[in-house]
């Protein structure tokens, strides 16, 4: 007969979280595993599973390393911080730069407007970034004039085809992303999921768009107490001058309609 244990004991027992042992059973990573109500409930002869996030960083042949730090997003915030830390030498004596860590472009762009360097070794997973920087350096030239015709032929669009234009650029871009989540995750794990989506950054029509609708609620509220409002396009235009904050997307548009529509009224 098994013996079970909870969650909890088993992250006291591996010495690691207990949402970390959570994620591993959801992973089918731990055998026998059941669930019992809402909760996992573990074999107690069950042994702590090998981190596949270690096994990535594994010298896996002579000189083949991964770099061990992944770093997502708010590098451009301690740039100050991280400069603060440099070694003495750089860019004199010390002529070569490698990124400390995964993902490290902004930290190295910084560097590279104050320092000159004889190479540069950067890591990052994505693939198409690497060959970014790559063409950036050795054919900016090119890129440029790739990035002319793009504009110049979706210019040409009327909107509804620029729309669908936009939109299959960003199907392309999403498939690189998950062909990384497939490539990433087991298919155990993967199959457990009813969908992923990728989400995108609001532009300013987005943002526009619902604005629209935010104000439109208004004016219904308005029309059920008998109050018929018009709300003309330079109010609008308005509120997406104090609504629009590239860090949080939407969520100041609330405030700027509370405080130039809803309060005055």
């Amino acid at each position: 007969m098994i013996q079970y244990m909870s969650a909890r004991e088993a992250a006291e027992k591996w010495n690691i979280s207990q949402r970390r042992v959570s994620i591993l059973c959801s992973e089918c990573r731990i055998p026998d595993v059941a669930m019992l109500g809402n909760m996992w409930i573990i074999p107690r002869n069950a042994e702590k599973p090998v981190d596949a996030r270690m096994k990535r960083n594994v010298i896996t042949e002579k000189g083949n390393t991964h770099p061990f730090v992944k770093w997502a997003g708010g590098k451009g915030q301690l740039l100050d911080v991280l400069k603060a830390n440099l070694p003495n030498g750089i860019g004199t004596t010390i002529t070569k730069y490698a990124e400390p860590f995964v993902g490290g472009g902004a930290l190295l762009f910084a560097l590279l407007n104050e320092y000159s360097f004889d190479k540069v070794y950067i890591n990052d997973n994505n693939k198409e970034l690497i060959n970014v920087y790559s063409i950036i350096k050795d054919n900016c030239a090119k890129l440029l004039d790739e990035l002319q015709v793009l504009q110049d032929n979706y210019e040409k669009l009327d909107l509804d085809e620029q729309q669908a234009f936009y939109y299959t650029q960003r199907d392309k871009f999403n498939e690189l992303v998950l062909n990384e989540v497939r490539s990433t995750f087991k298919p155990e794990f993967i199959n457990r999921i009813d969908e992923i989506i990728v989400f995108h950054k609001l532009n300013d029509e987005n943002i526009k768009q619902i604005a629209e609708i935010m104000i439109r609620q208004v004016q219904e509220r308005l029309e059920q107490q008998k109050y018929i409002v018009e709300i003309d396009e330079s109010i609008l235009d308005k509120v997406l001058e104090n609504g629009i904050d590239k860090n949080f997307g939407a969520r100041p548009l609330r405030r700027a309609i509370q405080s130039l529509i809803e309060d005055r009224i």
